[in-house]
């Protein structure tokens, strides 16, 4: 999905209000539920920032994976500076700040019902975000469609541990 569409989709689904100021946020979703989906920076600093705002309403923050890992240390990682160990974190300090955290995939959302669908179950939502950050397509790049593992990706988390790999073994020419 281009970004662009992505940002029409959000408008369309009502993610204006989360240019909102204090006041919208202290009228309109008090003792509510606000749905995050996508666990990376964007959507753990959006929720942080919802509790904050909504200390009344339910948080909820659905992401895939069980660990944040921290982008801005792949390279750490990548060149041996830092354990991919050492560069991942729990969600637990949100846990702990109020927010309900859900490891589950989004299958599907329901703007008229307000309901979205995930590996664990149906919950419905007063607003709902969408952070989900990137999903890498090598399929859209000439010369990758064949083969999609010959240029992986430092954002690609999957990818991280066979690209170290790839670097570590590296004595010249191409990876």
């Amino acid at each position: 999905m281009k970004r662009r569409t992505l940002l029409g989709t959000m408008l369309a689904a009502g993610m204006a209000p989360f240019a909102f100021t204090r006041s919208f946020a202290a009228n309109n979703l008090i003792g509510q539920r606000v749905i995050v989906t996508g666990g990376g920076f964007a959507g753990c600093l959006l929720a942080r920032e919802l509790k904050r705002l909504l200390p009344n309403a339910e948080i909820v923050l659905v992401e895939p994976q069980g660990s944040f890992f921290s982008a801005p240390s792949t390279f750490d990682c990548l060149f041996g500076r830092k354990s991919f160990q050492a560069a991942t974190r729990s969600y637990e300090p949100l846990i702990r700040q109020g927010i309900k955290f859900i490891q589950g995939r989004v299958l599907s959302a329901d703007r008229q019902r307000k309901v979205i669908d995930t590996s664990q179950g149906s919950f419905a939502y007063t607003a709902l975000a969408i952070a989900s950050g990137i999903d890498l397509a090598p399929e859209t790049i000439l010369g990758l469609k064949g083969d999609p593992t010959a240029n992986l990706s430092p954002y690609d988390r999957q990818a991280l541990p066979d690209l170290f790999a790839r670097l570590q073994n590296f004595k010249g020419g191409t990876i």
